[in-house]
């Protein structure tokens, strides 16, 4: 009886460690750029997700709480670019490449250094699950 228990566990504990090697799971990165980098991803045709915040936005805040705890089935970088004022000289060129441009924190996606998707985040219910969707949706190879 004991000889099969011993066996059991053993299988038990290979099953476990297979499961969890082949569950890939990875931490969102979130990387801080400047305008110079921004303009330099574009320039060099990159596919990229970026992210504009304003500085000591309430819903900006929030979503970074989010995205720093967001466990995701691929490695995701998000760009950030944070506008620090309203009034900030860099958001003329922001707004010629991205039109759409309304809300503060706006997440985007660029192929080939155009803009091509953007999560609607005018809606925050199930915003979580949505960002989840959305990037997985939006993979960068």
């Amino acid at each position: 009886m004991t000889l099969k228990k011993n066996i059991l566990n053993v299988f038990l504990v290979i099953m476990m460690v297979l499961c969890l090697t082949s569950c890939k799971s990875s931490k969102l990165m979130i990387e801080e750029i400047n305008i110079n980098q921004l303009e330099k991803l574009i320039e060099n045709k990159e596919d990229f997700i970026l992210q504009i915040s304003l500085e000591q936005c309430p819903y900006c805040l929030e979503l970074r709480s989010i995205e720093e705890d967001l466990v995701t089935e691929n490695s995701v970088t998000i760009y950030e670019y944070t506008v620090k004022t309203k009034n900030d000289n860099d958001i003329d060129y922001i707004t010629s490449i991205l039109p759409s441009l309304q809300y503060y924190p706006s997440i985007y996606k660029f192929t080939d250094g155009k803009f091509t998707n953007e999560l609607d985040l005018s809606e925050w219910n199930d915003l979580e699950e949505r960002l989840i969707n959305w990037l997985d949706k939006n993979k960068i190879n």
